[in-house]
């Protein structure tokens, strides 16, 4: 990790949650004077990842010389503001989901139901949350750390390795990343059984919340263990008077774009969100984020291409993922049910 780059993410990082992320290993980089994008190259199609990490005032410069760079640019996970100074870059903009950012007063005082359940569960089964220091990590414990996430991703929907919008887990401390491990006392386990990974999240060169990256933790009967952690990580932020952020949820309550609107692009993407959405992952990824309180940031796309499928193809490329894996092993059955869903209340109409 380059500490020039690092360094710029803490000062120019403007609140973004990805920020961090850009300074993952594997990606290319767009370097100037006065700043970077983090991108990531498929089949000549250059991916960014977010927006360009510099001042503000320096963005349109910076626009303008990656697009001279970029033959082929899409613009992916991008923040409005971004949208705003592609004025004349001739790049066709759509949404394509939105951040979860937790309200952690509303969900101290008053949690869901779902998540009080799962506080509760987690109480009886003894689970906490401790702090790890990488620099001080002993071989027993990360080769348990290796373990669990080895079984984690074997029984999980999405069964590699996310990068790109994931910064992958590393044993390397930055000074920048928070590693807590999850301990449960039960007939399951008696000790560690999973862990948890916090991006910081930069304001001015001060970290202002944490985005809530990583959570693996091997196959349990207890019930809600994202729920009870993110509820455990709130209290725990709360009292360092800092925010918690939950992260992306694709093709969900997705926003036009307010600058440079493509009609084509975002109709095809309002197709995905009524005929895909329905996939085991996105579906169980927006569910559990709903429960938990908290204001939402639209994030866009501005791609070379009016064809969504072009641009889709090449993020879930730069992620590491095949398109059969975001949307599940049985795309025909994930379009059917979307069909389905789209169907019944026509039908129901025409039958009263």
């Amino acid at each position: 990790m380059s500490t020039e780059r690092a360094e710029r993410v803490r000062r120019c990082g403007q609140g973004d949650l990805i920020a961090c992320s850009t300074l993952q290993d594997g990606l290319e980089v767009f370097e100037t004077s006065f700043g970077f994008w983090a991108h990531r190259r498929v089949l000549g199609m250059d991916v960014t990842l977010g927006g360009p990490i510099c001042a503000p005032d320096d963005r349109p410069e910076m626009i303008r010389r990656f697009l001279a760079h970029a033959r082929r640019p899409i613009l992916f996970y991008v923040r409005e503001d971004v949208l705003r100074d592609l004025d004349g870059a001739r790049l066709h903009c759509a949404g394509i989901g939105i951040d979860r950012h937790v309200d952690i007063d509303a969900l101290l005082s008053a949690p869901h139901p779902q998540v009080r359940g799962a506080v509760k569960k987690a109480r009886r089964a003894r689970v906490r949350i401790e702090p790890l220091d990488l620099a001080a990590l002993d071989g027993a414990t990360r080769r348990r750390m290796e373990e669990i996430s080895a079984r984690y991703l074997a029984s999980a929907e999405v069964v590699r390795e996310m990068t790109f919008v994931n910064r992958p887990m590393s044993f390397v401390p930055d000074g920048m990343r928070r590693v807590f491990a999850l301990h449960k006392h039960d007939r399951e386990h008696d000790g560690i059984f999973g862990y948890a990974v916090l991006n910081p999240m930069y304001q001015a060169g001060e970290v202002t919340s944490y985005l809530l990256d990583i959570l693996r933790f091997e196959p349990t009967r207890l019930w809600g263990v994202w729920l009870s952690t993110v509820h455990a990580l709130a209290e725990r932020l709360s009292a360092e008077g800092l925010g918690l952020s939950l992260g992306f949820c694709p093709l969900h309550r997705v926003q036009r774009a307010p600058s440079g609107a493509s009609r084509l692009l975002q109709a095809q993407i309002d197709w995905m969100v009524r005929y895909l959405s329905s996939s085991q992952y996105l579906r169980r990824l927006r569910e559990l984020k709903d429960l938990i309180p908290g204001p939402e940031e639209p994030r866009y796309l501005a791609s070379f291409s009016r064809l969504a499928i072009v641009s889709v193809y090449a993020i879930v490329e730069a992620m590491g993922v095949g398109f059969g894996y975001l949307f599940g092993p049985d795309l025909i059955g994930v379009l059917a049910d979307g069909i389905r869903n789209r169907l019944a209340p026509r039908a129901a109409r025409e039958t009263a």
